[in-house]
C-alpha cells in the first residue's frame, strides 16, 4: 500500500487487523503480534512496549475481541488518516463495550501504514 492510493477501504482493513492484533497483545504481551501494524516511534506501540515490559496481562485467554463500530476515515494530508469512531470490546462472554476513539494512520516510506496512535475522543 506504500506506493498505491490509500483509500478508505484500505484504512478500515488496517484498522481492523491492527485491532484484532491488539486484542491478541492483551493476553500474550508478545510485541511481536503489533509491531507490523503499530508505527515502532509512536505512541500507541511506545505503550505496547511499556506494557510488555511491565509482564502484566490485561486479561486470560481468550481476551476480549476489539473490533471497528461505526467509524468515518478523516483524510489529513498526503501522509496521515485518522479513523473516527465507535471501538467495540466483546468480552468473552459476549459482554460488550464501547469505547469512541480516534485511531491516527500514518504512512513510513519503508514501512507502509501503521496505526501511529489512539486516542479516546468525547462522543459525538
Amino acid at each position: 500500500m506504500a506506493g498505491a492510493e490509500f483509500i478508505d477501504a484500505d484504512a478500515l482493513a488496517l484498522g481492523r487487523r491492527a485491532l484484532a492484533a491488539w486484542s491478541r497483545f492483551t493476553v500474550t504481551r508478545d510485541l511481536r503480534v503489533v509491531e507490523d501494524l503499530f508505527a515502532p516511534e509512536g505512541p500507541q506501540y511506545q505503550a505496547f512496549r511499556d506494557q510488555a515490559r511491565a509482564g502484566t496481562r490485561d486479561v486470560p485467554p481468550p481476551g476480549y475481541r476489539l473490533g471497528l463500530g461505526a467509524v468515518e476515515v478523516l483524510s489529513v494530508g498526503d501522509g496521515e488518516r485518522i479513523l473516527r469512531g465507535a471501538v467495540v470490546a466483546v468480552a468473552p462472554e459476549g459482554h460488550e463495550q464501547r469505547f469512541h476513539w480516534d485511531i491516527t494512520l500514518r504512512r513510513d516510506a519503508a514501512r507502509g501504514w501503521q496505526v501511529w496512535s489512539v486516542r479516546r475522543t468525547p462522543r459525538v
